[in-house]
């Protein structure tokens, strides 16, 4: 997947039109919010409540280390590896991308199993 971020950066910011950069940190903006309220809920559910502020801020801050943090220096090495291509990077993007969908799906099934093995121990 490619980051729409860095998209629209290329696309437009070098337009020097001030209403085309707002409209499009306005427009990316809104999207993140979407899925990050989402994202909220899913991980309030995902963890006990004895444990899910620390859990949800470790996975949060780790993530944000382990894939934020390498993103740059990964994408550079990518780019220099395909000899200017974006590919490399397009790549690595969607690989992200099926990670996390996988991520996704492990979560959900899982709180889908302990909510039916909470509703068979109630019984």
């Amino acid at each position: 997947m490619i980051n729409p971020r860095r998209t629209y950066e290329l696309d437009h910011l070098g337009s020097g039109s001030l209403v085309q950069i707002t409209l499009g940190v306005c427009a990316l903006e809104s999207a993140s919010a979407i899925v990050y309220a989402v994202v909220a809920a899913l991980l309030t559910d995902a963890f006990p409540v004895r444990v899910r502020y620390i859990a949800i801020s470790l996975a949060q801050q780790l993530a944000g280390v382990v894939f934020g943090g390498t993103a740059p220096v990964l994408a550079q090495t990518l780019v220099t590896a395909g000899h200017g291509s974006l590919w490399p990077v397009a790549v690595y993007q969607a690989l992200l991308a099926v990670l996390s969908a996988c991520c996704l799906l492990a979560l959900t099934s899982a709180r889908r199993n302990a909510t039916a093995s909470a509703h068979t121990v109630g019984k």
